[in-house]
């Protein structure tokens, strides 16, 4: 008596097919460098291959604090934080493998930031208590105005060196604003030996 075999279909594992979408294609062989500009509102962090083509581009907006009239101040706990962030999203949302990074540059508004020289603690620059709020305010923003009268006093002198600056000390320059820090913000802690005064290029 003859038995039919129960009907099976012919069972083929379907191939995989490469996807469409380059940015779920890992690829570790490829080398990688990484760009981060911290610039006055937000940082953003660019990565391109050794062929100079932008593979991810990712931004994180930059907390701001304006106390008074013509006061900015921003805090490098909070750079970092966007900093670390814009990599993370650039790498994780273009599969990128950190293991190919092979560089990293930064640039930044040239702006000041105080740190403890013994702890490296952020120093509040925030009058007129100059306590730390928890959002460590150390940074006097470039386009900050506090030191008028400091740039006046260092225009008046009429200094030879003045020349090479168009003839005129701007306030929005680094000099005044670390002499203003003592007079202006009443805070001898950003300029005595206590404490570090860092330039972010």
């Amino acid at each position: 008596m003859n038995h039919s075999l129960p009907f099976r279909q012919n069972y083929r594992k379907p191939s995989r097919q490469a996807s469409m979408d380059p940015h779920n294609d890992l690829n570790p062989h490829v080398d990688h460098f990484i760009g981060i500009d911290v610039g006055t509102g937000s940082a953003r962090a660019c990565i391109i291959d050794a062929s100079g083509d932008i593979k991810a581009l990712a931004t994180e907006n930059i907390g701001l604090w304006q106390p008074e009239v013509g006061y900015y101040e921003q805090s490098t706990t909070d750079i970092w934080r966007c900093i670390c962030m814009c990599v993370q999203r650039a790498l994780s949302q273009h599969n990128i493998d950190p293991t190919t990074i092979r560089g990293i540059g930064f640039d930044a508004t040239c702006s000041l930031a105080v740190f403890s020289h013994d702890t490296d603690e952020p120093v509040p620059v925030t009058g007129p208590n100059f306590a730390n709020d928890g959002n460590d305010r150390n940074v006097i923003l470039w386009l900050d105005h506090r030191p008028v009268e400091e740039a006046k006093k260092i225009n008046a002198t009429e200094h030879n060196l003045l020349r090479y600056l168009g003839g005129k000390m701007s306030i929005e320059m680094e000099i005044q604003k670390c002499s203003g820090s003592r007079t202006i913000c009443h805070l001898s802690s950003l300029i005595d030996a206590s404490s570090t005064i860092w330039q972010m290029p």
